[in-house]
């Protein structure tokens, strides 16, 4: 089979750090290295010209791959001096011989559409420990405007001088916002420095991004007490000012309540930098010119107000908040240039129609936009009354399922994980089910999502732990000893700081060990912690316990944090499956990058013959999904053995 990656709109090549040269490239690398052919681009000699600075950059970050990590950072390419920028996101890469290589793959400034979120070239330079320069890469010598500067002249305080020295001295690596001087000039940048030591021969490591614009509107926002900090809209004392205005005047108005779709997954997976950067685009976009004659407020972490008088509107209200809709929903590229999806559900309501004071059209409009959320997200809603009502259910459902459990309304389903080589069950996942009394079946979705919002998450978790190793053993009973059983756990329980000795007691308490026992955990909770070795995924795994990725490819799947996840089972999403039978090049490469790191490959929603085939053809063996069989309780496994079981598809 062709390389997938030949194909990719991204340049991609390995870089051979040791020999200084490019070992393989797409045709996009080829475009990008302006080279008539692969064999061309290899024979080029890339020691020749580069700074010691970059050699040696490149170097610490053959170390920092053998480690598992990974670096993002902007580049200057001159190729056939020819002069270009992009985002090269690094990653390690085993060659044949063992040696350790780079793999690079670039995003050109085209590929980025949101032009805030494009970084300054990184600069760098290297230092011996006394601090007398040694060498800079072109954009530093460009920027700085000198090839020789030491860095007590490149740092304008002394203080922080001394305080870079102490910290690369005990921790090995400083970073943080320093002010240099530059061709006369005192601006800020970002530096992170590192204490390198190769062949026995330390130096000091400096990249550093010019941060000088971001850090003047900073200094500059502090000092209005009305304005947010981050984005530059305005805070909840500046709104409630211009709300305030309005009564006044006796003026009529509307609020668009926004709150952004899957921004907690964004925080917690690439870090809150990132997230800072889609608050500003996402605020960039609420001050557009369409939207002038009002206001933009930044009501709380990722919920923005945006606020109008009726007579001011460009627009119908409902015509306007698809035109909010759409601004704010957008890809945007964190700093390793992952495509991040984000969108909005916005609620709205106007003033006096729907409420005589500013709380009561803030909680209106607040309504409105849960309804939004809880109704499918990336949507608008107007006010209506009632909404409360609908909002007061969730309530009622909040009081009823911290009483489900001593009336005995939850239950376990469990589906078979089969194993198609061994014709044979390979374990089952427990599913949670709600019959309440008063309202009737729940599904699991918004059971989870209750008890998350409501904090009961630990206590439905921690009782459908006990219930699903209790039923292993009643599984074990008569079968074989060593089918598992798999459990879902939500980010909010893994958290828990006794949750590891939790577990772990609740195991020996049924008589099982660790290794009887799959957690099955999100892209995004798998992501929080992958570099803490001791976090509680960590432990886990040291434990014995089973770690599952679960819907692999629906949150922000990435090559270069896969290996990273201490995981043993990827279980591809079944929205995969569904189009196996069309295409089956997808499901291919990802099980082969899966299998490549050391990890099992499961597939669900295997619905077919057909499909159990081909993907069994393609030597993925893990199955789930209704050809086999439907969730079902513990007593339907234990009346009858587990066949294939043909579900028509209409």
């Amino acid at each position: 089979m062709k390389n997938p990656l030949v194909k990719l709109k991204t340049a991609v090549w390995i870089y051979d750090i040791d020999n200084f040269c490019i070992s393989w490239a797409n045709d996009k690398a080829l475009d990008l290295w302006e080279a008539d052919s692969l064999k061309e681009l290899q024979t080029r000699d890339f020691k020749k010209g580069s700074s010691d600075a970059v050699r040696s950059s490149l170097l610490d970050y053959q170390q920092a791959f053998k480690k598992g990590e990974t670096r993002g950072e902007f580049w200057t390419f001159t190729p056939k001096d020819i002069v270009k920028k992009a985002l090269l996101i690094m990653s390690g890469y085993k060659l044949e011989d063992g040696r350790m290589a780079m793999l690079c793959e670039a995003l050109t400034l085209d590929l980025i559409p949101d032009m805030e979120l494009v970084g300054s070239t990184v600069m760098m330079s290297s230092y011996n420990v006394d601090g007398t320069f040694i060498s800079g890469n072109p954009p530093f010598k460009e920027d700085i405007g000198t090839d020789d500067i030491g860095l007590d002249e490149l740092i304008v305080l002394n203080s922080k001088l001394t305080q870079i020295y102490a910290e690369l001295n005990s921790k090995g690596s400083f970073k943080g916002d320093v002010l240099c001087r530059r061709q006369g000039l005192e601006v800020w940048y970002h530096l992170e420095a590192t204490l390198s030591s190769q062949d026995n021969d330390k130096k000091i490591l400096i990249h550093q991004y010019n941060i000088h614009h971001r850090k003047l509107q900073e200094r500059a926002l502090e000092k209005d007490s009305h304005t947010d900090l981050l984005t530059g809209l305005l805070n909840r004392r500046g709104l409630f000012d211009r709300l305030q205005s309005y009564r006044d005047k006796k003026k009529p108005f509307v609020i668009f309540y926004l709150d952004l779709d899957g921004f907690k997954m964004i925080n917690d997976s690439f870090g809150h930098g990132c997230g800072d950067q889609v608050l500003k685009s996402v605020s960039a976009r609420l001050s557009a010119t369409l939207f002038s004659k009002g206001y933009a407020c930044r009501f709380g972490g990722d919920e923005f107000i945006w606020t109008c008088g009726l007579d001011d509107l460009p627009l119908p209200m409902d015509v306007l908040s698809e035109k909010l809709l759409n601004a704010v929903s957008h890809t945007f590229y964190g700093d390793f240039g992952v495509p991040m999806d984000v969108s909005a559900s916005i609620g709205y309501a106007s003033y006096p129609k729907d409420g005589t004071n500013t709380q009561e059209i803030i909680s209106c409009a607040d309504a409105a936009m849960y309804i939004a959320k809880r109704t499918g997200k990336r949507r608008t809603v107007y006010y209506r009354p009632g909404m409360e009502k609908e909002n007061k259910r969730l309530g009622i459902l909040a009081q009823n399922l911290a009483q489900a459990i001593k009336n005995r309304e939850l239950s376990l389903h469990y589906q078979p994980i089969y194993n198609v080589e061994t014709n044979s069950i390979d374990s089952y996942e427990a599913l949670i089910r709600w019959q309440c009394e008063s309202l009737g079946y729940i599904s699991a979705d918004e059971t989870i999502r209750i008890a998350e919002s409501t904090g009961l998450i630990h206590s439905i978790e921690n009782w459908v732990i006990r219930q699903a190793l209790q039923d292993l053993k009643e599984f074990r009973e008569g079968a074989d000893q060593t089918v598992r059983m798999s459990i879902n756990i939500s980010g909010l329980h893994l958290a828990q700081v006794d949750f590891v000795n939790s577990l772990e007691e609740k195991i020996i308490q049924a008589g099982l060990v660790p290794q009887d026992v799959i957690l099955e955990l999100t892209e995004t909770t798998l992501l929080d912690g992958i570099d803490d070795e001791d976090s509680n995924l960590h432990q886990l795994h040291k434990l014995g316990v089973g770690i599952s990725i679960d819907d692999f490819g629906t949150g922000y799947s990435s090559l270069a944090y896969l290996h990273k996840i201490p995981a043993d089972v990827v279980k591809i999403d079944k929205s995969f499956v569904e189009q196996v039978s069309k295409d089956k090049r997808t499901i291919d490469y990802i099980h082969r990058l899966i299998s490549s790191l050391g990890k099992k490959t499961l597939v669900e929603g295997v619905e077919t013959q057909e499909q159990k085939e081909i993907v069994q053809s393609l030597g993925i063996n893990l199955h789930q999904g209704y050809w086999f069989s439907r969730p079902q309780s513990l007593m339907f496994f234990k009346s009858k053995p587990i066949e294939p079981t043909v579900i028509e598809i209409r």
